[in-house]
């Protein structure tokens, strides 16, 4: 742990996983487990495509390449909020893939969609489930349900 408190990349990538693994039993059943697609290091092997995180002074950092290019580089001190990324990303493609096996005719995909979300987060943690479900409300404020597509 670092002067200021914070973990250092191996103790964070070590936090990250054994949250992460509480999501397998649930995921599995339904058949859309993923693997943790992050590097924790400052950087992805031979500069690939992906997300790598790592812990440094100025704080957690969450960083998602594309085409060579930085496309999001995000940084904090809070444990839950960097954990909050990282799972926010695998979470929304086990669900995406959970709907598009159960997708109901008429009925907005979303529905299917969110319901597995918070599933999933809650299965992290209750906070994790809150902060799904506060994000999830804020998307329908702005575009509700519309089962008439």
């Amino acid at each position: 742990m670092s002067i200021l408190g914070l973990l250092n990349t191996e103790e964070l990538r070590d936090n990250i996983l054994e949250k992460y693994c509480k999501l397998k039993e649930t995921s599995e059943k339904d058949g859309i487990y993923m693997d943790l697609n992050v590097y924790f290091a400052k950087g992805t092997p031979n500069n690939r495509e992906g997300t790598f995180v790592f812990a440094d002074n100025y704080g957690y950092h969450f960083v998602y390449t594309e085409r060579g290019e930085i496309q999001r580089h995000q940084i904090t001190y809070d444990l839950f909020e960097i954990s909050y990324w990282i799972f926010e990303d695998m979470i929304f493609m086990m669900a995406s893939k959970f709907e598009l096996k159960n997708r109901i005719e008429n009925q907005d995909f979303r529905r299917i969609l969110f319901a597995k979300e918070v599933e999933l987060f809650n299965a992290i943690g209750v906070n994790f489930k809150k902060r799904c479900e506060i994000a999830i409300d804020e998307i329908l404020k702005l575009a509700p349900y519309d089962d008439n597509l």
